[in-house]
């Protein structure tokens, strides 16, 4: 039962009375711990599709991770020699040659035959496989012959948008389907691999020239000139894997639309946006392109993504984190190599959030009102989401750290002063003058640490936010959606003060390296890596995880902690839609 403090009962009463209409309002889904895997097996093949992707691990078992309507990303078990990745279902072959299909079954895309295959592809709205005397078996639509496959014999076959292509026994290339961009006029010559995008083809020739045809909009079809060993293709780009191990892209990514607006009048529909469709650094064995995106397997072993990830298709299972921030509904985790990875707790939310910078991030700072800001490593603040108070105006300047409230943001300096931005109605942008080591924001108050030690803090008062105890501390901590803020002394021991109806500012005793701050509950990192949390427990958000952890965030009814492996764990309110 939530605690009700002396001379502010009714206060807490009609605090959690709304705060408890507004949840069961806002909230779908049911409590539930979220895992995002380790990094136990390695992998052999990638491949992408509209807004999933599908990995072969080398355990011969299959993994799946993105948008899972319709069960797409549901890989069954068992074990699997290829993959294939189509618009909103995927297939794979079996240890027995048998393939199976899985997803949403319109048009009968995911209806396999009987019968053994020897490879298979999977296009938008159908699917082919390779039978193993080498003939083309095609299943799902058929509106413009794309399923229709030639007679013959064929070692290959891939399928695009509406059209496929196969190679012959004779290394020439065959394609059929639609040709409105030229798409299927395959040109002569021997190939030594094939790939469909979109209303775009590519070939691997014998001499480990990559060519292309079809529609070249986007600059798809324009294939860099050096040496391949293996290529892919998207809806508007192409990815080519070079003999020394890196990875050519060229084309554009689709990155989102800009807002509609009305101009002189008139209702006008925002620009589609597009990126090139750059591959990172690195040095690969293996590649596949989805639709807007891309993943890479690094001779390493890791899985690499890059491109659009709306639905979490490029956050490759087994990303290793550093640091992770919780809003509302998503979160936002630092890997460890300084990129930004966000997601939602929903299927249903947008992707203004998802649709991270490019760039390497020292942190990441997640509001309460839908938006993120960042440090790069250049220093400079970036911030991205909903703009309705001016959150995402960032100054320029060089700086070290940042902190997010509702809808303000506040950045540290590298001269120890501190800038504000964003909504001020509660004076909560009105940082003092002079300088400061360290920054921690509330909902609707910030504070800072002086070079005393002396924590000082401004904004909104009601519940005692600025009431600072006259205490030393090496660390300060809130959340943008607490009212309350905690210091940690010298010896490590927790102090907190401001909202306290949950008794989420009664720390418990020992040394605490971190604290994380939610609406009703509190966690705390301890020196020896484990967490505690206390407070309000309604959506199991304070039973903290057993483990070493290295960050804990928490926000509403949600808590997410990075363990000492580099994976992220979640739990309380929403479910966690990355793997």
């Amino acid at each position: 039962m939530p605690h009700l403090r002396s001379g502010a009962g009714s206060v807490c009463l009609a605090v959690l009375i709304i705060a408890v209409l507004i949840i069961s309002v806002l909230s779908t889904a049911r409590p539930a711990e979220a895992i995002v895997e380790a990094t136990a097996p390695g992998y052999v093949a990638v491949e992408g599709g509209s807004e999933h992707s599908c990995a072969l691990r080398d355990d011969a078992s299959v993994v799946c991770w993105g948008n899972n309507r319709d069960g797409r990303a549901d890989a069954p078990t068992g074990n699997f020699t290829a993959i294939a990745v189509g618009f909103r279902h995927s297939c794979a072959l079996r240890d027995d040659a048998s393939a199976v299909c899985w997803g949403s079954n319109r048009l009968g895309r995911t209806d396999a035959p009987t019968g053994t295959f020897i490879d298979l592809a999977a296009g938008w709205f159908y699917s082919c496989g390779l039978q193993s005397d080498g003939t083309v078996a095609c299943w799902g639509s058929i509106h413009v012959g794309q399923a229709d496959a030639p007679t013959g014999t064929f070692t290959a076959i891939a399928a695009g948008g509406s059209h496929s292509c196969g190679l012959r026994d004779d290394t020439t290339v065959a394609c059929w389907g639609s040709n409105l961009r030229g798409q299927a006029d395959a040109p002569t010559g021997t190939f030594t691999a094939i790939a469909a995008g979109g209303s775009h083809s590519c070939g691997l020739r014998d001499d480990a020239t990559v060519e292309c045809w079809g529609d070249d909009e986007k600059n798809q079809a324009t294939a860099p000139a050096g040496s391949f060993i293996a290529i892919s293709a998207g809806t508007n780009h192409s990815c080519a894997l070079r003999v020394e191990g890196s990875i050519a892209c060229w084309g554009k990514f689709f990155a989102g639309q800009q807002p509609s607006e009305v101009i002189d009048g008139q209702w006008t529909a925002g620009n589609r946006v597009f990126v090139p469709a750059e591959a990172p650094a690195g040095t690969f064995s293996a590649l596949g392109a989805g639709a807007e995106h891309a993943c890479g397997i690094e001779r390493d072993g890791p899985l690499v993504c890059w491109g659009r990830s709306h639905f979490g298709q490029a956050d490759a299972p087994g990303a290793q984190f550093e640091a992770v921030s919780t809003g509302y509904n998503f979160a936002c985790g630092l890997t460890i190599h300084g990129a930004a990875r966000c997601w939602h707790f929903s299927a249903d939310a947008g992707d203004s959030l998802t649709a991270v910078p490019d760039g390497t991030f020292i942190t990441l700072a997640v509001g309460r009102r839908g938006f993120v800001c960042g440090v790069h490593s250049n220093g400079a603040v970036e911030c991205w989401g909903t703009n309705d108070r001016g959150q995402l105006d960032a100054p320029v300047g060089s700086y070290t750290d940042v902190v997010a409230g509702a809808e303000h943001a506040c950045a540290l300096r590298d001269s120890g002063t501190i800038a504000c931005w964003g909504d001020n109605r509660a004076g909560q942008t009105d940082a003092p003058a002079g300088t400061f080591i360290a920054l921690a924001s509330g909902k609707y108050h910030t504070c800072g640490l002086r070079p005393s030690r002396q924590a000082e803090c401004w904004g909104t008062g009601t519940f005692g936010q600025l009431r600072t105890p006259r205490t030393q501390f090496e660390s300060i901590g809130s959340g943008p959606f607490s009212d309350h803020t905690c210091g940690i002394g010298a010896d490590g021991t927790l102090t907190c003060w401001g909202f306290n109806c949950d008794g989420q500012v009664e720390a418990p005793s020992g040394a605490f390296d971190a604290v994380a701050l939610g609406h009703w509950h509190s966690c705390g990192l301890r020196t020896d890596g484990t967490l505690t949390c206390w407070g309000y427990n309604h959506r199991n958000q304070a039973e903290a995880r057993a483990g070493s952890f290295v960050d804990v965030s928490a926000s509403l009814a949600t808590t997410c902690g990075v363990r000492g492996d580099g994976t992220l764990t979640c739990w309380g309110e929403f479910y966690l839609q990355i793997r």
